[in-house]
């Protein structure tokens, strides 16, 4: 679901811990006489706020609008100085520019984007307001002077933004920022407090002719439409954020022994809330998800990892069966086709995975089962089932190559009955090694790693067990004969409602006579011909 509209702007601070210094990736070179160079995130953040607005009350059309409000930061065309403020540097600017960049720059709320819904206004889901009590001034050289200005276009704000990244050398701040300010949603979503970085500046001087802007930078507004779309389907977005933990070889069972070395020896050592600790995890998922790595890297600026790693811990984080469509991050074992033939070498057994898989597949079956909807689960059942034991629908694609799903569009139902197909936006990764957000200016440190048993709490493990076997059970035509069904974990799931139990705990269910058990599938067969 996409949420277009909001009823308040949400709290934003510039007092937040996360990459307060800012290296840069391995092209940006920082003052010699420095490791970092200015961090500009915040700021950045603030006003890719009000392009993002601003878009969506432009696509909206009639009926919403862009609005300044009384609050503003001071700025002025002379050498004033305003006791502490503190001061943003913005360059050669017009007058409706540098109103622009009072409102951004404002306490509170500088700004308001209205977008009409039916027979009411809605705040557009990036509004925000600044509740810290700092106060920031600009300085700036006119080059045209206007009587009233209006508030900027989405346009119109992007090529002021992108000017003043661009000339103070700001790189790689600029996309990341973006990115920032599009897990805004996600933060309403998750009830999570906003915290940028406070903006630092360095004593170092441009001069010259920049060039102009970069056209990866121009590309970032011609695709705002579809980062708009992710942005706006919170549920995804977190979706997307916790599967990063997810990893196609590690079954229900084994989450707990998988997750605790990033939960606790990685992570354990420092609060999540810390700065180190959130600049760890944004860079570690940035390596395990190249496609999601700048959305990463805002997730931890804007301080909401912390809520994320609350639903991963549990084992059953939130599963959105569109995440890997929309991201191209694989987010459970549904995601993925799995690899080889569906029989596993003695013929007579198939992955349990490979079952779930074919029973979410299409069929002409009336077999009542009800797999229609993905499991809400990343994680794997694990072992393999017999294959006699396996529904028809599963053993008629026993012999054939893998299936798998593709995903080809969504629609736009619009209010007058049309519906639009939209193919979405897909561009093609460069061959090249992903970008790494660090530079080599820190010196390897060794380690006395000691080994040491681990005496795992199973309580995740267990969650995710429970889970996937009640995708099951509850969809299926009842309980298997298989040991498995009988184990603590997962009996839960079904012993309520079921009269079969094993006769003694940890004992396995006896088995019919195979001939038997065949004997019953060919009458079966014989009756639905």
């Amino acid at each position: 679901m996409l949420q277009l509209g909001t009823a308040e702007s949400v709290p934003i601070h510039l007092d937040g811990n996360v990459f307060t210094s800012w290296i840069g990736t391995l092209e940006e070179t920082a003052p010699e006489d420095t490791l970092s160079g200015p961090n500009y995130l915040g700021i950045l953040t603030l006003g890719w706020c009000y392009v993002l607005s601003a878009y969506l009350v432009e696509l909206r059309g009639e009926g919403s609008s862009m609005e300044y409000t009384e609050h503003r930061a001071k700025y002025n065309a002379s050498m004033q100085n305003y006791p502490g403020a503190h001061l943003i540097e913005i360059g050669s600017v017009s007058e409706d520019t540098a109103r622009w960049w009072s409102a951004i720059l404002a306490s509170g709320e500088g700004w308001k984007s209205l977008v009409f819904r039916g027979t009411e206004d809605y705040l557009a889901p990036w509004s925000i307001k600044r509740a810290c009590a700092t106060q920031f001034f600009t300085r700036y050289e006119s080059i045209s002077p206007s009587s009233t200005p209006a508030p900027l276009s989405a346009k119109q704000a992007f090529d002021a933004l992108a000017e003043f990244a661009h000339v103070n050398k700001l790189g790689s701040q600029f996309s990341i920022a973006l990115a920032t300010a599009l897990t805004i949603p996600s933060h309403r979503y998750l009830d999570s407090s906003i915290r940028l970085p406070f903006p630092t500046m360095t004593s170092r001087k441009y001069t010259g002719s920049v060039g102009p802007i970069p056209s990866t930078w121009l590309r970032l507004f011609e695709d705002l439409s579809y980062y708009i779309s992710l942005s706006c389907n919170a549920e995804l977005m977190v979706s997307t954020f916790c599967g990063s933990f997810w990893e196609p070889g590690v079954p229900c069972n084994l989450v707990a022994p998988w997750l605790h070395p990033v939960i606790n020896e990685i992570l354990g050592v420092l609060p999540i809330e810390s700065g180190s600790a959130q600049e760890i995890l944004a860079l570690m998922c940035a390596i395990r998800r190249p496609k999601f790595s700048a959305f990463w890297m805002g997730a931890a600026i804007s301080g909401l990892c912390p809520k994320i790693m609350k639903r991963v811990q549990g084992g059953s984080p939130p599963l959105d069966p569109n995440g890997f469509a929309w991201t191209g991050c694989p987010q459970g074992f549904m995601d993925i086709p799995g690899s080889g033939p569906y029989l596993c070498e003695d013929s007579s057994h198939i992955q349990r995975q490979d079952v779930w898989r074919l029973l979410h597949l299409p069929t002409d079956e009336n077999d009542d089962l009800g797999f229609g909807r993905q499991p809400f689960t990343p994680w794997a059942p694990c072992g393999a089932s017999p294959t006699m034991n396996c529904a028809l629908r599963v053993r008629k694609h026993l012999e054939c190559r893998r299936h798998e799903y593709q995903y080809d569009y969504w629609n736009w139902e619009l209010e007058d009955g049309e519906v639009i197909k939209d193919y979405g936006f897909s561009r093609s990764l460069p061959h090249s090694e992903p970008k790494v957000f660090y530079n080599n200016c820190y010196e390897a440190v060794l380690m006395d790693i000691k080994e040491k048993e681990f005496d795992f709490d199973q309580k995740v493990s267990e969650s995710a067990s429970w889970e996937i076997f009640q995708y099951f059970f509850v969809n299926g035509e009842g309980l298997p004969s298989e040991k498995i069904y009988y184990d603590s974990w997962i009996k839960d799931t079904w012993e309520h409602e079921s009269d079969m139990e094993p006769e003694k705990a940890g004992v396995e269910k006896p088995k019919e006579d195979e001939n038997k058990l065949q004997d019953r599938i060919s009458s079966w067969l014989d009756s639905l011909s």
